[in-house]
């Protein structure tokens, strides 16, 4: 790692580890001078996400190296198209979102520091936040508690979250659903609106005009996340494809659920 983090020829550095290595790795890159990716999550715990914001806050971003986390759902082409509708909204939106997440076994490294909340529902607050335009001001949440120890509590949650415009969204996110039911689907509702995201592979609209995609595949924004950090580092008058005050926002509020 170091002899990477030494290399004067690297520019950015990819972190794609176990979640509880992330933080360390991206300060000890971000001191360096090097931009990062990171897969999600930032961090697992409130001590390391202070540490990152320690080091943005210290002057402006101005000349600081570029963060970026793989909230990869923002970018996927279907979130664009429904971008464009809330962006004329005149209310508060109700979002909710059902995340079929499948059963992975207690004793998985998934599980460790902050669980699934931290590490995959993190993606469906993001994009919460991407499609509202505010912060989070309030949280809440509630926990399945089951019979037996096959399943856990921890990635059995649902989640009220109110943002500071009014908007509120609901995230259904569970582990004790079949694997054959679809993972992923939301609903947003305003102004007499509704559109129906199914999975990521289609898309609905009523009340108004959302370019109806389809596709066999989900298309969750892989591509276009890099499409668009590359588009950013190579043109600094962009700024960042993600605030930095999005990005730890979005954090402190998975590891307020846990």
């Amino acid at each position: 790692i170091d002899e990477i983090l030494d290399d004067q020829n690297v520019d950015l550095i990819l972190i794609c580890t176990r979640h509880d290595s992330h933080a360390k790795l991206v300060l000890k890159a971000l001191q360096k001078g090097k931009h990062v990716f990171v897969e999600k999550p930032l961090a697992t715990n409130l001590d390391d996400l202070d540490r990152i914001e320690s080091f943005y806050k210290k002057d402006s971003l101005s000349g600081k190296p570029m963060l970026m986390v793989g909230f990869n759902r923002r970018f996927s082409p279907y979130a664009a198209e429904i971008k464009k509708q809330t962006d004329k909204r005149i209310n508060p939106l109700y979002i909710h979102y059902r995340m079929n997440a499948g059963f992975i076994s207690n004793d998985h490294w998934i599980h460790e520091n902050g669980g699934r909340i931290v590490g995959e529902a993190c993606h469906i607050i993001d994009l919460m936040t991407f499609f509202v335009g505010k912060p989070v001001v309030s949280i809440s949440y509630e926990s399945l508690s089951p019979s037996t120890e096959h399943f856990s509590s921890s990635d059995n949650k649902s989640i009220i979250l109110k943002y500071e415009d009014g908007s509120i969204a609901t995230i259904e996110y569970f582990a004790v659903g079949s694997r054959e039911f679809p993972k992923e689907y939301m609903e947003i509702h305003f102004d007499e609106k509704t559109i129906v995201l199914d999975d990521y592979k289609k898309i609905k609209s009523y009340g108004c005009n959302v370019k109806e995609i389809r596709s066999t595949d989900s298309k969750k924004g892989h591509i276009e996340e890099l499409t668009n950090l590359f588009e950013h580092l190579t043109d600094s008058s962009r700024g960042w494809p993600i605030k930095f005050e999005v990005l730890t926002q979005t954090t402190l509020a998975t590891l307020m659920i846990n």
